[in-house]
């Protein structure tokens, strides 16, 4: 488990995140009880990491925990993501296309997983990649091939051809 509080990580296992500090720029802080870390004020975010034969009882288990609190979404096959309500991608990319005043509909977003769906959502075109989930695809403008298949290159090749922003 990783819980995200203003600039620092605190993981309940320090041996599994030891040999991927590099990617985050520090050492997150090894702390046995999370609980304690949040009894003064809640996370930015928790991230439960799991076997993704569990992800699905997981993702359903701590949604029912939380309720309307948070927001809980799965955001790889072995990620279930906790976050504060209006912390999603859709509300980023809103704000981010706001402030450098662009409109929503030269905007176009690329997602394969459930924490990209605010994100399809909001983006003036929204491509779900061809392995994302049926729901995700629900959301898109276009399915582009798999990630195997060079998807998010055709996908960033369309933005292009169309002289959109692309997020992802």
């Amino acid at each position: 488990t990783v819980l995200y509080k203003h600039d620092r990580l605190f993981v309940t296992n320090a041996e599994y995140f030891a040999a991927s500090a590099h990617l985050v720029g520090f050492a997150p802080t090894h702390a046995p009880d999370l609980c304690a870390v949040i009894a003064s004020e809640d996370p930015d975010k928790v991230l439960f990491m799991v076997e993704p034969e569990q992800t699905a009882s997981v993702l359903t288990e701590i949604t029912a925990l939380v309720g309307a609190r948070a927001t809980v979404v799965q955001s790889h096959a072995q990620f279930v993501e906790v976050n504060p309500l209006g912390a999603d991608k859709g509300s980023g990319l809103a704000w981010l296309a706001n402030h450098l005043g662009i409109a929503r509909e030269h905007i176009m977003a690329i997602g394969d997983q459930h924490n990209d769906a605010t994100m399809l959502q909001w983006a003036g075109l929204s491509v779900a990649m061809g392995n994302a989930s049926a729901e995700l695809k629900s959301f898109a403008s276009w399915v582009a091939p798999t990630v195997e298949e060079d998807g998010a290159v055709a996908a960033i090749e369309l933005g292009l051809q169309k002289r959109l922003y692309i997020g992802n």
